[in-house]
């Protein structure tokens, strides 16, 4: 039977749309970011003076930071991260684990709301399901796995669960030994729940999100801590008779005590992400270590090691992302005064620190401007490039988006599975029997499906991002018969291109959003 004509004309209208917002996204720019990496930062909004949401979308671009752990999933905070590709964690309030346990209806509206809604244009990334649970919430620990795994499977109803990790966010409260590290072990009473959910990370390919403060062990324990350990400036080194390894600084030894105990649990392997850390510049007089020198030391060594991909020395080499505490002083924190200057920013939007974002240096290169930014000359390119072939030659008018060599397996896959879903990147040429399917690894994968959605979709150079593990190349990554479809590296901002690409995408949604109520 032939569809009525209102239906006729509503599947008309979604074709339109549709296409008019894909001609929007072309040519909107998405980023000012010249580089990526894989530093974060937790965007904490409790304070009556903070610039908005939109504005610290654009502070973090401004300043190479392209990751971004928010509390809660508010939907203007979601929106104000679309088209800039930073990866976005978002967070399930503590109150809301219950029901969600309870109910795979209610699991399935949560994504269907704050995520499914919003992915096509935000790059969320991951779910932090409550907050330090078995630490502040006891009460609902309980719900946790279960309410983890109803909201991974809607993620799966909806197709996105490959892109979209769940986890918990947990302190090191968790451990009842953490020194030395390599006796770390967890409070027994917590293993009924830690058990299901460190199986529930790895039969998801998830990680393990764990919230770590030195300056507060420092704090506590000022008489058995060096302060130079806690913020990255010890040169002795401390042995861990354990596991005959030396450890440098206090961040290093509390990561791996976690390692140790989740090893402990027979889950060794598992992923860490830092999803907070981080120094005051001020505190109270009893908070001694609270001082600008500490924080900066702090902070900059950490970005420099996380950059590095130095890993620690349970993980040499392996990447750990950070994501630092706090994107803004915060003047409503409750207790020590600590609590209200964690920011890398004043409340004004002007930067604390002089930090450069991408190699932890402290002044000299301005942050916004990356020293291996396009202009510095070729980056790298997938493996396959060349087999036999004569080099290719640098271009001086194009240049392509290429995964990282350094980027990990699970994050390459995760920015991967994403550029070929909600990032609407045509994925077929990578497909088995595809002219770009070999060799058939993760990053030259990772290469094309970057670069194809950096064309169509990032059409200003500096957008080549994916949460830090991509790059730009003027070199051609092309081989064979698998074509890398080169960019013109422009910023059209302002011009009347992208005004009119602004207008069209403005008017598809308010049309869309018309048609819909009628």
């Amino acid at each position: 039977m032939p569809p009525a004509p209102a239906a006729l004309s509503r599947l008309l209208f979604l074709s339109v749309f549709r296409v008019v917002t894909c001609v929007s996204l072309v040519c909107l720019l998405s980023s000012s970011l010249a580089d990526a990496n894989s530093i974060g930062v937790v965007y904490g909004r409790n304070g009556n003076n903070l610039p908005t949401p939109q504005q610290a979308a654009q502070l973090m671009q401004d300043n190479v930071l392209t990751r971004v752990r928010i509390y809660d999933h508010d939907a203007t905070v979601i929106q104000a991260f679309s088209l800039t590709q930073i990866r976005v964690i978002i967070g399930v309030m503590n109150d809301e684990i219950p029901n969600i346990a309870n109910s795979q209806q209610v699991a399935d509206s949560w994504i269907a709301d704050n995520v499914a809604a919003y992915i096509n244009l935000t790059n969320i990334n991951a779910i932090a399901v409550g907050s330090d649970v078995l630490t502040a919430a006891s009460n609902v620990s309980s719900f946790l796995v279960p309410a983890m795994q109803n909201l991974y499977n809607a993620l799966v109803s909806q197709g996105i669960n490959r892109s979209v990790k769940v986890s918990t966010p947990m302190n090191l409260e968790i451990l009842e030994v953490s020194y030395p590290p390599s006796a770390g072990v967890f409070y027994s009473s917590l293993v009924p729940v830690l058990q299901p959910m460190l199986a529930f990370l790895t039969a998801t390919d998830s990680f393990f999100m764990l919230n770590v403060y030195p300056f507060l062990s420092y704090e506590y324990n000022p008489t058995s801590i060096s302060l130079s350990y806690a913020v990255f400036n010890f040169t002795t080194g401390i042995l861990d008779q354990g596991s005959n390894l030396t450890y440098y600084n206090l961040y290093d030894a509390q990561v791996d005590a976690l390692i140790s105990a989740m090893a402990a649990l027979n889950y060794s392997s598992l992923t860490v992400t830092v999803t907070e850390t981080g120094w005051p510049s001020t505190g109270a007089l009893t908070e001694s270590a609270a001082k600008f020198d500490n924080a900066n030391a702090y902070l900059s060594n950490l970005v420099r090691i996380t950059q590095t991909n130095a890993g620690t020395p349970l993980r040499p080499g392996q990447e750990i992302d950070a994501y630092i505490y706090d994107l803004y002083d915060e003047d409503l924190n409750v207790g020590q005064l600590s609590n209200r200057n964690y920011g890398l920013f004043y409340a004004n939007g002007t930067s604390k620190y002089d930090i450069n974002f991408v190699t932890g240096t402290v002044g000299g290169t301005s942050p916004s401007v990356p020293p291996s930014g396009p202009a510095s000359g070729p980056v790298s390119v997938p493996p396959g490039v060349g087999s036999g072939q004569p080099p290719a030659t640098p271009s001086d008018t194009l240049d392509w988006c290429v995964a990282k060599p350094s980027a990990t397996n699970s994050s390459l896959q995760q920015g991967l599975d994403w550029a070929c879903g909600p990032g609407l990147a045509n994925c077929g040429p990578i497909q088995r029997g595809g002219a770009c399917y070999l060799p058939d690894t993760l990053l030259s994968h990772a290469s094309y499906a970057f670069n194809i959605h950096y064309h169509y979709f990032q059409t200003d150079s500096r957008s080549c991002i994916f949460g830090g593990d991509a790059e730009l190349t003027n070199v051609d990554p092309s081989y064979g018969s698998c074509y890398y479809v080169g960019s013109q590296a422009t910023n059209v901002e302002g011009s009347r291109f992208t005004q009119c690409c602004r207008i069209l995408l403005t008017f598809a949604v308010v049309t869309m959003v018309l048609f819909l109520t009628v």
